[in-house]
């Protein structure tokens, strides 16, 4: 389905809601937004007055192409998935997620802010991070690690925080990352 012009949000779906394989373009709000426990899969969220995706509690997030959004590409609530996106071109950070989520094999690159900001609890794992604006990643909470990631070209850095390196991720070329 195509959902494009609309004065608001593109689709918003309630808790526990499935939204799949969907073309959401040029909405004056939100693309998609889901409820509590909603899913949002294999959708492409593009050129949005605001967040490309925005997920309450404990959503899945995976495989959706989110590009050139007027702010964050993906924003979610506590215990959400995100997994598999493209994540590009957004005005704002690329990925954010609250307490307690896990977001891996993402590729998170030239967004207007940081690529991915985490909250306490979670865990970031084989993404792919570059030239973002600000930080590859902000794990601004002691509790939240991350491993396996290429970060590499952010004009901000690599790494904000004091979130807890578990091994494996190349920052900047360098297998160290801070």
């Amino acid at each position: 389905m195509r959902v494009r012009w609309n004065d608001g949000t593109g689709i918003s779906a309630g808790p526990g809601s499935t939204v799949d394989r969907n073309v959401v373009q040029r909405n004056g709000g939100v693309g998609i937004s889901i409820g509590l426990s909603g899913f949002a899969s294999r959708n492409a969220v593009l050129e949005n007055a605001f967040n490309g995706i925005t997920a309450g509690t404990n959503a899945v997030i995976s495989g959706n192409s989110v590009t050139s959004n007027g702010a964050t590409g993906i924003s979610s609530g506590n215990g959400a998935r995100i997994s598999d996106n493209a994540v590009r071109d957004n005005t704002g950070t690329g990925i954010s997620a609250t307490s307690g989520a896990a977001i891996s094999g993402n590729s998170v690159y030239s967004n207007g802010l940081t690529g991915i900001a985490v909250g306490l609890g979670s865990l970031i794992h084989g993404n792919a991070i570059f030239q973002n604006t600000g930080f590859g990643i902000a794990v601004p909470a002691l509790g939240s690690g991350y491993r396996e990631n290429v970060i590499q070209n952010n004009a901000g850095g690599t790494v904000s925080g004091p979130g807890l390196s578990l091994g494996n991720n190349l920052c900047d070329g360098a297998i160290a990352c801070p």
